[in-house]
């Protein structure tokens, strides 16, 4: 799992599979935990795309 900024926003990307990922957008992270579920899937292509535009951010420690 990474931890990127959208549009300023943190959001999550978590890669399941080589083909398919995950965005989670808004991440709200409290206390090093995501408390959002709601995702956006795009294909490996797509999130290539999406990078473009991604700044990396500090990931959350883990417990």
């Amino acid at each position: 799992m990474r931890v990127v900024r959208l549009a300023g926003a943190p959001a999550v990307v978590r890669i399941r599979r080589r083909d398919e990922v995950t965005i989670l957008l808004p991440a709200q992270i409290r206390e090093d935990r995501l408390l959002t579920m709601a995702g956006l899937v795009l294909t490996c292509d797509e999130l290539d795309e999406l990078e473009r535009t991604m700044t990396p951010a500090a990931m959350p420690k883990s417990p």
